[in-house]
């Protein structure tokens, strides 16, 4: 007779199926740039997801694609950033390749909304059009995909992957390969591995450090959920004629000013509100009329790697944005008609930060910190709570940027493991940077590329990769180091 909490020891056979060069775990924006990137490079690939879907928080969570350009001190000097973006856009856009070119042919297609007709502060997307365009690359490039297929084992030789496993309605099934990336977002793969890491808040985190977070602790579980029926005509209105309810975003940085003028040109506008009740509230257009992205939040730590922590999770997402809705509703022109067109799955900010051959952390970010071994570059500014007091009291820098080093990417004690997107190392205040979709799209395009590059020149650990080699594919490719 089981007892609860008694761990269990079971067997069960999976049956091998494939063999590729590279395996990439996991199908949002860092797995689905990594594989195709490393096709593009010769490999052969298969991308393994769990879902129904590609794009990840793209296209579960409409997440906006964020940031493509330097980012500004203040409105003034983000407005000069995005005057440049108009004239030339190369000169401020700092992520370049395959997310440049995912973003391009979503704007051509009007299945996504930008500033100046390209890539800028913020994209939002057509979800539906974002997971169809991600199918259409995977076949155009030739990789495998394999939808409701989530990794539940690995076969491991020594210090090295050889296989991942997934539980399908097939069965158990193996696939085995020279490389493996994890883009899980959790680094659900280096943890099945036995790589180290830390969950949230760490010892080498500056608010731990300072007394202002405790260890462990996690970021707030967040939602972009969408909402119909609003007249934007009447909301516009409204807001001229009530300057006092507008409210400076503070990563958009979009003033008053710039934002009816973007309005008038039919571009990506953010809007951060407050309502005669006080009740602040963030709203981002979209692609299609009368429709807006709302953007909540649900507070306190919650660890949503516990199965049952993320299902209340769920649930208070909805409570939330039904509430967010509904204060519109009552108080804001415009939204008078609105509802909850959809509470998709709730935004994981943080959970494992896994150890890599480095671990980024928020003074490399702050003093944009040069390394030999750049793979690309982000300019989302640190979103954490608490802040910390290095980035209070730092003198704000006019446009500025971060450096990420493919050592990040390099899974310790596995050689040939590499990490793409949310799980890459960092410390907590550094992956407030590195999290965003365009940031883990850059470490995607660079993870594929070396793991392509490796078995190209038959380097068994991915950690010996040439990095001058790296760095000119990169280039070539169109990405911005």
């Amino acid at each position: 007779m089981f007892k609860i909490g008694e761990q269990v020891k079971t067997e069960v056979t999976a049956t091998v199926v494939g063999r590729y060069d590279v395996i990439v775990c996991g199908g949002g924006t860092a797995g689905c740039v990594a594989a195709i990137a490393a096709v593009r490079n010769g490999a052969s690939v298969v991308l393994i997801e769990s879902d129904y879907f590609l794009g990840g928080m793209m296209s579960a969570g409409n997440a906006g694609l964020t940031k493509f350009i330097l980012h500004g001190k203040d409105t003034d000097e983000q407005t000069k950033i995005v005057e440049e973006l108009r004239k030339d856009a190369s000169k401020v856009q700092l992520a370049g390749g395959i997310p440049l070119e995912i973003t391009h042919r979503l704007l051509k297609n009007k299945a996504a909304i930008g500033t100046a007709g390209t890539a800028a502060s913020y994209v939002y997307t057509d979800s539906q059009e974002f997971k169809l365009l991600l199918f259409e690359m995977m076949v155009e490039a030739g990789v495998k995909v394999l939808l409701h297929s989530p990794v539940c084992d690995l076969l491991l030789d020594g210090d090295k992957i050889i296989g991942v496993v997934t539980q399908t309605k097939t069965g158990r099934l193996a696939y085995l390969g020279d490389y493996i990336i994890d883009s899980t977002g959790d680094g659900d793969i280096a943890a099945l591995a036995g790589v180290p890491f830390e969950l949230g808040v760490g010892p080498e985190d500056a608010v731990y450090k300072q007394g202002l977070a405790e260890l462990g602790k996690l970021q707030e579980v967040g939602s972009m959920f969408r909402i119909g029926g609003v007249n934007f005509d009447r909301y516009i209105a409204y807001l001229k004629e009530h300057p006092e309810a507008f409210v400076v975003q503070t990563f958009g940085q979009m003033s008053y000013e710039e934002f009816f003028k973007a309005y008038e040109n039919g571009e990506m506008i953010i809007s951060r509100g407050i309502t005669p009740s006080g009740y602040l509230f963030q709203v981002y257009n979209y692609p299609h009329p009368g429709i807006m992205v709302g953007c909540i939040g649900v507070g306190g730590t919650r660890n949503v790697l516990d199965v049952e922590v993320q299902t209340r999770a769920e649930y208070d997402i909805m409570i939330a944005a039904k509430t967010q809705v509904m204060e519109l509703r009552t108080y804001v022109p415009g939204f008078e008609d609105a509802y909850v067109l959809d509470t998709p799955r709730a935004g994981i900010r943080e959970t494992r930060h896994i150890l890599g051959e480095y671990k980024l952390n928020v003074i490399d970010i702050l003093t944009q910190r040069e390394f030999e071994d750049t793979i690309g570059k982000g300019c989302h500014p640190v979103d954490i709570y608490p802040m910390p007091k290095e980035i209070e009291e730092l003198p704000q820098r006019d446009s500025w940027y971060f450096n990420i080093p493919y050592r990040c990417l390099v899974a310790y004690g596995i050689q040939n493991l590499l990490m793409a997107g949310r799980c890459i190392s960092s410390t907590r205040e550094a992956a407030g940077c590195t999290r965003p979709t365009v940031p883990c799209m850059i470490t995607g395009e660079a993870a594929g590329t070396a793991a392509a590059l490796c078995k190209k020149s038959g380097i068994k650990a991915v950690k010996d990769v040439d990095i001058a080699s790296l760095r000119a594919q990169l280039i070539s490719q169109g990405a911005r180091i």
